[in-house]
C-alpha cells in the first residue's frame, strides 16, 4: 500500500489546510486526473467507464464535487489502482472538509487517536 493513514499524516495534513485557507486541496481528484492522464484516456473515456457524465468527473478532478464511494471503486477498478490508496485520499478529503477552519480540529484528531 503506498499511504498509511497515521496520526502524524492527518496532523501534517492539516497543518496545510490551515496555512493554505484559500487554497482547495483535494488529493482524490488530483490523483483521478494523474492516472487518467498517465493511461492516455480522455475525461470522456473515463466518466463513460464509470457511467458517470464528463462535466461531473471534471468537476471531481477540480475538487468541486466529491466523488461517492461507489465512483471510488469504480475509478479503482477502471484504472487498475489499488482501492485502498484511493480510499484514503478520498477519506482524507472529506475529514478536510468537516474539519477545514475549525479550531478543535487537532484536538478532535487527538480524540479519535486514542479511541481507536
Amino acid at each position: 500500500m503506498l499511504f498509511s493513514l497515521s496520526f502524524p499524516f492527518i496532523r501534517l495534513y492539516l497543518d496545510i489546510i490551515c496555512q493554505v485557507k484559500e487554497y482547495q486541496m483535494d488529493y482524490f481528484g488530483s490523483k483521478l486526473r494523474e492516472l487518467r492522464e498517465d493511461k492516455d484516456l480522455l475525461l470522456r473515456q473515463l466518466a463513460a467507464e464509470m457511467e458517470i457524465d464528463t462535466a461531473l468527473l471534471s468537476k471531481i478532478e477540480r475538487g468541486e464535487r466529491r466523488a461517492n464511494r461507489e465512483q471510488v471503486e469504480k475509478a479503482a477498478q477502471v484504472l487498475a489502482f489499488n482501492l485502498d490508496d484511493l480510499l484514503i485520499l478520498w477519506l482524507a478529503d472529506k475529514v478536510k472538509d468537516v474539519l477545514h477552519g475549525e479550531q478543535m480540529a487537532e484536538n478532535v484528531l487527538e480524540f479519535l487517536k486514542k479511541t481507536k
